[in-house]
This record gives structure tokens, sequence and C-alpha cells, in this order.
């Protein structure tokens, strides 16, 4: 019966991008029945919501701080986010199903077309399916910076702040992000 904030669309920065509230259960209904529409519960704070879903998931050593934000991904398959970069340092751990992820350095920001004038200054505007890319509007000099890899249950993944990162679900997929900032830990 708990509400949570539901984003209907292919990614946030999709121009049709919805979002609603509803049920966690009525969420995890039309996950399972999509009808071709994708939703996700994306970068929420479940476990502030169900303290005791925190009995299921392990916090790594060097997370555990009282200012460790945790957010949880859930998601179909073909859930994803653009290309983009965090002001916090981050742990992301899948739990469930897999994850593609691929990685830019900090160095790569002259090269990802960054939303400047928009409300997600940290966000590419490259509008690219990383698997299917169209090189009239994908810088080239993209294809030697990034590492990329598949995340499945139980794997983590360190990813520095400032690093550039796109996401998509590969399967039905659940996933825990640890952020902090470094310059502020007790």
């Amino acid at each position: 019966g708990r509400t949570v904030p539901v984003e209907i669309g292919r990614d946030y920065m999709a121009a049709d991008r919805t979002q609603k509230l509803m049920s966690f259960t009525e969420f995890l209904d039309r996950m399972e029945d999509t009808n071709g529409e994708c939703v996700y519960l994306a970068q929420h704070d479940l476990f502030d919501q169900i303290p005791r879903l925190l009995g299921d998931v392990v916090i790594p050593d060097f997370c555990i701080s009282s200012r460790v934000q945790r957010r949880i991904w859930i998601g179909p398959a073909g859930t994803r986010t653009p290309i983009h970069q965090d002001p916090y340092e981050n742990v992301f751990c899948q739990i469930v199903g897999y994850k593609y992820m691929r990685l830019y350095p900090p160095r790569a920001a002259p090269y990802l077309q960054l939303d400047t004038d928009g409300m997600a200054p940290n966000t590419s505007t490259l509008d690219i399916d990383i698997h299917n890319i169209n090189d009239c509007t994908y810088p080239e000099i993209l294809d030697s910076m990034y590492s990329e890899c598949i995340l499945g249950p139980g794997d983590a993944i360190y990813i520095p702040r400032g690093w550039y990162h796109f996401v998509k679900s590969l399967t039905t997929s659940f996933s825990v992000s640890f952020w902090w900032d470094s310059h502020t830990m007790d």
C-alpha cells in the first residue's frame, strides 16, 4: 500500500516521460504487464518507506555512515538511464537481474553534449541507444574513452564522483545505489 513515484517512458530525458504516484503493489503489477509501457521506480529511497527491506540488503562496510543515501532502481528489461554523472561517490549493487553499464571518465564531458541549457546539466543530450549508435550524432572520440560491464546478482561497481555512466536493464532488475560525499564523511 505504500505510495511510490514511478517514471513512465523510455528515460528521464524523453519528451514523453511522465511520473505518476501509485502504490508499490500497483507498480509491481504494471511492471509485469507493461503493454509496451516502460515503468521504472528509479532513484527512490524505498528503504525509508519500508525499513524491513534493509534486512535483505547487505550494506558494504565502507558505505556505512549516517550520511550515506540509499536509492533503489526497480524495473523491467529495457529501462535505461541516459549518460550522466552524479555529484556523489557511488557503489552500485545489482540485487536481481542483469544490467549493462558503460562508464566515461570526466575528461569525456566536452564530447557528451551536456544539457547545459536545460534542467539536467549533468546529463548528455546524445539521444542514443548505446548498442545502436548513429555515427552522425555520436562523437567518434567517445569510442575510445569508455569501459563497460554487465552486472548480475551480487555484483557491485564503484562509480567515482564525476564519472559519466549509462545504464540499461537487460532483464527485470532490482539495484541499489549507495551514494556519499567523501568530503563530509562521519
